[in-house]
């Protein structure tokens, strides 16, 4: 038989069709995984990363990845290994994730694809990411999120839940395409909790982001003003008091001025004042009329948020006629409460102050007769001074307050009558001088004769002598002085007759 020589390839391929070894099995590389999709707990910020196992029967093992784009947005991202789990599992729970801070992409890979992550590309799957941003001066809250970047043209909705201690609701279902929401109206001082689910188009598939927190702190404003007063400082000036609610956490503040109860009125200062009760002063004089006065409270955004009721001053007229003053006044209009009682308080002489309160009661106006204080034994003071005192009752915060008016003074029409005659050796009508309806501070008789010599002076009536011996009858000439309480002096002259029984 003749010999066939056979070259050594053939050989080899004749023995690897005949047998399968080690040294010549030709080894498929298996296919990917598929990422069904990725979601983040709201709660915990633990990320759920499921995949379709890969068909390749010999893979033992997925490996998940975290994409990180480390060169910017145009270079290819890097991948971190952040676990393994054999091919018997598929779902993958990321508890040291940052999803509460950003979104990030994920995917998983069989162990074969990953001998080198320098050229690994496969597509990743983002976290849904939320974010909350609040405006104190709106009330609003808004939110803003990104898309689920592998389900872009198959989302069906976006579900928006808020969660208040531990009750969850759905507040809003939107739709693709919508990246941002705001809510109107927040309550006060709550704490918040805003979630998103994605829904795929297969209705099966569903995506939640992070949980953003947020407190929608505002300052607390007063529940109420209470303007106590506007009285009339010893100074001639409006004197305001105010008392705030002592919750409220605001202290900026308002004041304005009208010339009526209705309006217009008009801002006249503007103050902080971190105490809940405080005086302020209006520096115009009270004389010009009546002024209504409110403050309002303003919050951090220059925003007013409550107003004050209205306080007015009371501005007391008066007059006099004979032994009568006539006072008159305004009321108080938009006390909080009501009005107890006007009581109108006299002050009686400007060196001896005799204070008495002469009326009680809801009137405006009172007529103060000094008739009956009027007697040769005890004349009147002629100086008369007074002052409106209201009182305030069911004020609805239980600071009832009172309000001073202006202090008017009067000199009541003064009086001096002079007998034309006496009789030195009476029992009644033994002397001759003044009789005043007011008291007077002094005065200075002086006595003349017919021959116009001045025959006695003094400071008291005369008793008819002459250097301690009786006067002759007959006509005498007298000038008299009389000095009065804040007011220049008063002169009168005439005759008098002296005679006997």
């Amino acid at each position: 038989m003749p010999k066939v020589n056979i070259h050594p390839i053939l050989i080899l391929i004749i023995i690897c069709n005949l047998t399968v070894n080690i040294f010549c099995q030709v080894t498929e590389k298996p296919n990917p995984p598929g990422v069904y999709f990725v979601s983040v707990e709201p709660e915990t910020g633990d990320v759920k990363i499921v995949w379709i196992p890969s068909t390749s029967a010999n893979v033992h093992l997925y490996i998940i990845l975290k994409a990180e784009l480390t060169g910017g947005p145009n270079y290819p991202p890097a991948y971190i290994e952040i676990g393994r789990v054999p091919s018997t599992d598929s779902v993958f729970i990321y508890e040291d994730s940052e999803s509460l801070l950003h979104s990030d992409g994920y995917t998983v890979a069989s162990v074969d694809t990953v001998s080198d992550l320098s050229d690994f590309n496969q597509l990743v799957d983002s976290t849904l990411f939320i974010s909350s941003e609040f405006d104190s001066c709106k009330s609003e809250i808004t939110l803003n999120w990104n898309d689920y970047n592998r389900w872009r043209g198959n989302i069906r909705e976006y579900n928006l839940y808020r969660k208040i201690n531990n009750d969850v609701t759905l507040i809003q279902t939107l739709p693709e395409g919508t990246n941002s929401y705001i809510i109107e109206n927040v309550q006060a001082n709550i704490d918040y909790g805003f979630y998103l689910e994605a829904v795929h188009n297969d209705e099966i598939r569903k995506s939640t982001s992070n949980m953003t927190l947020i407190n929608t702190h505002m300052s607390k404003p007063p529940e109420y003003i209470n303007a106590d007063y506007a009285s009339i400082s010893a100074g001639n000036y409006v004197e305001l008091s105010f008392t705030v609610d002592t919750a409220s956490e605001l202290t900026y503040y308002k004041l304005y001025r009208s010339n009526s109860a209705g309006g217009p009125f008009n801002v006249i200062d503007s103050f902080n004042r971190p105490d809940k009760k405080f005086i302020h002063i209006d520096d115009i004089e009270f004389t010009s009329g009546i002024y209504y006065y409110k403050i309002e409270s303003y919050n951090n955004c220059n925003q007013a948020v409550i107003s004050s009721n209205i306080s007015n001053n009371i501005l007391l007229s008066g007059s006099n006629y004979n032994l009568i003053n006539t006072l008159e006044w305004n009321g108080i209009t938009n006390w909080a409460g009501n009005v107890l009682k006007y009581e109108l308080i006299r002050t009686a002489g400007a060196a001896i102050d005799i204070i008495d309160t002469v009326y009680k009661g809801s009137l405006l106006f009172y007529e103060d007769d000094l008739g009956s204080l009027a007697s040769t034994e005890d004349p009147v003071i002629n100086y008369y001074c007074y002052k409106i005192k209201a009182s305030e009752t069911n004020n609805p915060y239980n600071i009832n307050n009172t309000c001073f008016s202006n202090e008017v003074c009067l000199t009541i029409s003064t009086e001096i009558r002079m007998p034309n005659a006496f009789i030195p050796n009476d029992d009644i009508n033994n002397k001759f001088g003044p009789v005043f309806n007011f008291r007077s501070s002094d005065y200075k008789l002086t006595i003349y004769n017919r021959l116009g010599f001045k025959v006695w002076e003094g400071n008291e009536p005369w008793d008819g002598n002459i250097n301690e011996a009786r006067a002759p009858k007959g006509f005498y000439l007298y000038h008299i002085k009389v000095y009065k309480i804040n007011e220049d002096p008063v002169e009168k002259k005439g005759y008098v007759f002296l005679f006997y029984r």
